[in-house]
């Protein structure tokens, strides 16, 4: 909280930031520039239960006042951006979806294939409770049962679970 708070926008002000991003909330109170700020889920509204009580009111305080003090939104799916406006209205005309990845012009490599031997089912993402992890499988078997009945031959993807232990 320190850092974001006096540690950031005296860097930013030192740089004579154009922008600032903050790649998640809380943002600082005070910026000398224009500010950016991601929200990854609001799951600790939708999902009250998939969080400890600590962190669940924290993310209540803080949230609104970060959506308040950041001039753009960004999101990285529409269903983030929809229930975000759903749940705090101001905010939705600052929203935009920005979806994740690396694009290949910067790491230099093709991209793994779509379909194969090397195709991955990818799950990225802390390992709790709250990420839903028992749909992903439910989705990847119902998945490789569908794709198996109109594949003759092909390799299906395999799944890849990375991530570290949350909470």
């Amino acid at each position: 909280v320190k850092w974001t708070q006096l540690g950031l926008p005296n860097l930013a002000r030192r740089l004579h930031a154009d922008l600032l991003h903050v790649p998640t909330f809380p943002t600082p109170l005070f910026a000398p520039c224009p500010m950016l700020v991601t929200i990854h889920d609001v799951a600790f509204r939708l999902y009250p239960r998939t969080l400890e009580t600590t962190r669940r009111w924290w993310y209540s305080l803080l949230l609104p006042m970060s959506l308040a003090r950041a001039d753009a939104v960004l999101v990285n799916s529409d269903t983030t951006g929809r229930e975000l406006s759903d749940l705090y209205p101001g905010s939705a005309a600052k929203v935009e979806v920005t979806r994740f990845g690396t694009p290949q012009w910067l790491s230099g490599r093709e991209p793994p294939p779509l379909w194969g031997p090397g195709a991955p089912f990818l799950f990225i993402g802390a390992l709790e409770p709250r990420k839903n992890l028992s749909r992903i499988l439910d989705a990847f078997v119902r998945f490789k049962r569908e794709a198996t009945a109109c594949t003759t031959g092909r390799a299906l993807p395999r799944l890849v679970i990375v991530g570290a232990g949350g909470w």
